[in-house]
C-alpha cells in the first residue's frame, strides 16, 4: 500500500473500474440520500436534533436536513461555511449497550478512519461531545442501490458489470486489509452524483485474524441482514467473515439483475434448504438475457459450501469481469 492508503493489486496489474456515470440513469426526486431503505430526507424538529444543535452550529455547521435514523444513531446532511454539503451520523452512547460502546463502536471508529477508497464512503472528521459521537462523512446525493430499484428495473448484465466492479474493489481493498464489513446490502451501498457506488455503514466490521497455523479464526456473531445472510450464518456455525461478505455481494448482484431476493426469508428453514441446495431462478426475460459468464459468477459467489466460495481475487479474475462486453445493438 503506497503513502496515500491507496491498495496495489494483488494479482498483476492494477485495472480500474469503468465509471458508471452516464450508464445507470439517475433516480427521479432523489436529490437527497435516504441512507436508510424507507427513508426520506425531511425537515428537522427540536425532538430531532436536541443538544446535538449547539455541537453543530460551534463547528460553523447548518443543518440543511434529516436522512435518517437508527435506534441510537441519527444522520443529517449539514452544509458547511464553504457551502460544502456533507452528510453527519450522530451516535447517542447513552442509549447504546456496554457491549456496543465497548466492542463494536471502538472497532468501528478504528476500521473507518483505516479506509481509504474510492467507492468506500470518505470520513472527514470524528469527535465526541457529552455522550454523542460526531461522524462527518461524504455526502451521497442520489440515495442508495435499494432506492435505484424502487424506480428502475432490473440492470442489464452490461450496465450492473462496471457498477459491480467498483464494489467488489471496494471490497478487495477491505479484505486485503483483513477487514470484512459483515452487513453488506443494497441498503448500506450508496450513490454519488455519477451514481458511482460506496459502500458504507461499517458497523459489524471486524478485522480477520489469522491462529497460529495461518487459518483464519472463524467468527461466532450472528450479524447481517436476514435476505443476504448466507446459510453457514443462519445455521449458527462459525463462519469465514470474507467468505459471508462475497455470499452477501451475491445476493446485492442477483438483485440487481433480477430485481426480486433470490431466496425468501418469511420461513428460515426452507431459505437455508433452498440456499444449500441452490434453488435460485431468474425472471424468463432476464435468464434470456444474462450472459453465462455472469451467472457462472454468481454461482461461485453464492457457493453454499464457504471454503470453496469464491474470493474477491477470483471474482476479479473471472471472465465476466475481465473480458469487456459490448453493449447489445438496437433491433
Amino acid at each position: 500500500m503506497d503513502k496515500r492508503g491507496k491498495q496495489r493489486s494483488q494479482y498483476g496489474k492494477e485495472k480500474k473500474a469503468e465509471s458508471t456515470y452516464g450508464m445507470i440513469p439517475t433516480p427521479r426526486a432523489m436529490s437527497q440520500s435516504v441512507y436508510k431503505a424507507g427513508v426520506t430526507s425531511r425537515p428537522i424538529s427540536d425532538t430531532d436534533i436536541g443538544p446535538a444543535l449547539q455541537v453543530l452550529q460551534s463547528k460553523n455547521y447548518k443543518i440543511i436536513d434529516k436522512l435518517g435514523e437508527g435506534n441510537y444513531a441519527k444522520v443529517f446532511r449539514v452544509r458547511s461555511l464553504e457551502n460544502r454539503d456533507l452528510a453527519v451520523k450522530i451516535i447517542d452512547l447513552a442509549k447504546t449497550s456496554k457491549n456496543y460502546r465497548l466492542k463494536f463502536f471502538p472497532r468501528e471508529v478504528e476500521v473507518l478512519q483505516k479506509l481509504r477508497h474510492k467507492n468506500i464512503t470518505a470520513i472527514y472528521e470524528i469527535f465526541t461531545a457529552h455522550t454523542m459521537v460526531f461522524i462527518f462523512m461524504e455526502y451521497c446525493s442520489n440515495g442508495t442501490a435499494a432506492d435505484l430499484l424502487k424506480q428502475f428495473k432490473e440492470l442489464p448484465d452490461w450496465i450492473c458489470k462496471p457498477f459491480f466492479t467498483q464494489l467488489v474493489e471496494a471490497l478487495h481493498y477491505m479484505h486485503s486489509l483483513n477487514i470484512a464489513h459483515r452487513d453488506i446490502k443494497l441498503e448500506n451501498i450508496l450513490l454519488d452524483r455519477q451514481t458511482n457506488p460506496k459502500l458504507t455503514d461499517f458497523s459489524y466490521s471486524l478485522y480477520v485474524e489469522k491462529d497460529g497455523q495461518g487459518n483464519t479464526i472463524l467468527s461466532k456473531t450472528f450479524c447481517g441482514s436476514l435476505p443476504y445472510i448466507p446459510p453457514e450464518i443462519l445455521l449458527e456455525k462459525p463462519y469465514d467473515p470474507k467468505a459471508a461478505d462475497i455470499w452477501s455481494l451475491g445476493v446485492c448482484l442477483y438483485i440487481l439483475l433480477n430485481n426480486t431476493l433470490p431466496f425468501k426469508f418469511d420461513d428460515i428453514q426452507n431459505m437455508i434448504r433452498c440456499q444449500l441446495n441452490r434453488e435460485y431462478k431468474f425472471k424468463a426475460r432476464v435468464e434470456n438475457s444474462i450472459s453465462d459468464k455472469c451467472k457462472d459468477l454468481l454461482k461461485k459467489m453464492l457457493e453454499p459450501d464457504f471454503k470453496q466460495r469464491i474470493t474477491t481475487i477470483g471474482i476479479m479474475l473471472h471472465p465476466w469481469l475481465s473480458s469487456r462486453d459490448e453493449r447489445p445493438q438496437q433491433q
